[in-house]
C-alpha cells in the first residue's frame, strides 16, 4: 500500500473528486480515500499510478506521496527531473532541502520525472511523470475531428465519464447514443474496446470517420434502434442520452429512452457493473436492478443543466 495524491484541476462541482475516485477504484477496490481540500485527493491503495496519470482528466498532479527519500533519490540518479510548487490555499514553499543532493539532470521543459510539492495547509512531496499527464485535448475537441456535430461534446467531460465506469483495459464499453463518437474515442485512447450504436446512417457514418481519423480500431460502429440493442453484453455503458430535437427523431422524449435504455441494460450487465448516464436535470433516471451511486450537476446555461447519473447493477 501507498499514498496516492491527486491534485484536481479546480473545476466546479463534484464530478472531478469523483471521477479521482473511480478511477483508483478501477484497480483497487479497497482504497480508503482522504480529502484534505476541495482540490485535493488522498488515498491509501495498492493501484498502480502510472495508469490513473494516462486516464485521468480533471487533475493537475498525480503521483505517489514520497516517505522513502533514499530510495526516490535512487530511482531519479541520472534522470532528468524538475521541482514545482502547487499551492492550493494560497502561500508557497521553499525547494526542499534534499531535492538539491539528487544526482540528477535539471530539465525544465523535457523532464523524466517531477517532483511536485502539493500546499495546502499540510505539505505533500509528490512524485509524478509529467509526458503522463498529458492529454492533448485540443487536438481532439469537435471542430477538428474529421465529422463534426454540434451535439458533441468535448474530450475531457467524455474521458471523466469513461473513467466513472472503472472500466479496466481491455473492457467492452457500449454507448448506444454514440453520435460523432466522443465518448468512444476517449474510450479507445485508454485501451478500452468500445461499441458504438446510433439510429442515425449520418452519424454511424461520421463515428466511423473519426474513428479512422485518430486511428482507431473499435469493436463496432453499428447503425440500429437503441430501443433494440443488438447487443448481449459489455461490461459497461456509458451515453449522453438525445434530448430536445434530437430526442424527437427517436419519436420518443429523453425519459422513455432512458427507461428503455435501462431495461435493457439490467440483460447485457452483470452484476457489479456500472452505466454512467449524462442527461438533463429532472429527467427521471430509476430502474428496479441498479442503484444510484452518485448524481452530479454541470451547468450549461440558464435553461440547461447536465445531470450524470452513475448507476451500478445490483446482484451477485
Amino acid at each position: 500500500m501507498s499514498k496516492l495524491l491527486i491534485l484536481l484541476t479546480g473545476e466546479e462541482g463534484s464530478l472531478p473528486a469523483a471521477e479521482a475516485v473511480a478511477t483508483i477504484r478501477t484497480y483497487d477496490k479497497r482504497a480508503s480515500f482522504r480529502f484534505p481540500s476541495r482540490r485535493i485527493v488522498l488515498a491509501e491503495t495498492s493501484a498502480p499510478s502510472e495508469p490513473i496519470m494516462k486516464r485521468i482528466a480533471y487533475a493537475k498532479v498525480v503521483g505517489k506521496v514520497i516517505e522513502d527519500i533514499e530510495g526516490v533519490m535512487n530511482i531519479l540518479k541520472g534522470k532528468r527531473i524538475r521541482w514545482r510548487c502547487y499551492t492550493v490555499d494560497g502561500g508557497g514553499t521553499a525547494l526542499p532541502a534534499w531535492i538539491e543532493k539528487i544526482d540528477a539532470k535539471v530539465s525544465l521543459d523535457d523532464p523524466e520525472y517531477e517532483i511536485a510539492t502539493v500546499v495546502s495547509g499540510e505539505k505533500y512531496d509528490v512524485l509524478t511523470i509529467p509526458s503522463l499527464m498529458k492529454k492533448s485535448w485540443s487536438s481532439r475537441r469537435p471542430r477538428v475531428r474529421s465529422f463534426f456535430h454540434p451535439s458533441a461534446i468535448y474530450p475531457k467531460l467524455a474521458r471523466a465519464l469513461v473513467n466513472l465506469t472503472e472500466c479496466m483495459e481491455g473492457s467492452t464499453l457500449l454507448d448506444p447514443f454514440a453520435g460523432t463518437g466522443s465518448i468512444l474515442i476517449e474510450a479507445s485512447i485508454v485501451g478500452i474496446e468500445p461499441v458504438g450504436i446510433d439510429i442515425s446512417r449520418k452519424m454511424g457514418l461520421g463515428m466511423k470517420m473519426n474513428m479512422e481519423f485518430f486511428g482507431q480500431d473499435w469493436l463496432s460502429v453499428i447503425i440500429a434502434d437503441s430501443r433494440r440493442l443488438p447487443i448481449r453484453m459489455v461490461d459497461g455503458i456509458v451515453t449522453d442520452v438525445p434530448y430536445g430535437r434530437a430526442s424527437k427523431t427517436y419519436f420518443s422524449d429523453t425519459e422513455s429512452l432512458t427507461a428503455l435504455l435501462l431495461e435493457q441494460a439490467r440483460e447485457i450487465l452483470a452484476a457489479g457493473k456500472k452505466i454512467v448516464i449524462m442527461h438533463p436535470s429532472g429527467t427521471k433516471v430509476k430502474c428496479d436492478g441498479f442503484s444510484v451511486e452518485e448524481r452530479h450537476y454541470i451547468p450549461v446555461h440558464r435553461n440547461l443543466t447536465r445531470e450524470i447519473t452513475v448507476m451500478r447493477r445490483l446482484g451477485v
